[in-house]
């Protein structure tokens, strides 16, 4: 799936690479109606400590400019977003 996942983001994004790295897969539908979404380094960005942006396959809207999509800093930025989500998610069922 990985290799599916990072082909179908080269064809779709010829100018602005992303490569993925982390994956959201709740077949449940209780996180994005069921749809992935990845987390993907800015291939383009050769600093070392690139941008993270996001492709969800549930959007079906129009493809914001890439200065206007949602966005973090970078992996540290990502990892700290991603244990805080992961401490919500895991209290929802709990409530």
């Amino acid at each position: 799936m990985s290799l599916s996942y990072y082909g179908s983001l080269l064809v779709k994004y010829r100018d602005h690479p992303l490569i993925p790295f982390a994956i959201a897969n709740d077949q449940s539908g209780l996180f994005n109606d069921g749809y992935v979404i990845l987390a993907c380094f800015d291939g383009s960005d050769r600093s070392g400590d690139p941008r993270v942006y996001f492709h969800d396959y549930g959007y079906r809207g129009e493809d914001p400019a890439w200065d206007k999509r949602y966005n973090l800093d970078n992996f540290s930025a990502w990892l700290e977003s991603a244990k805080e989500e992961s401490a919500q998610y895991k209290e929802e069922p709990a409530e």
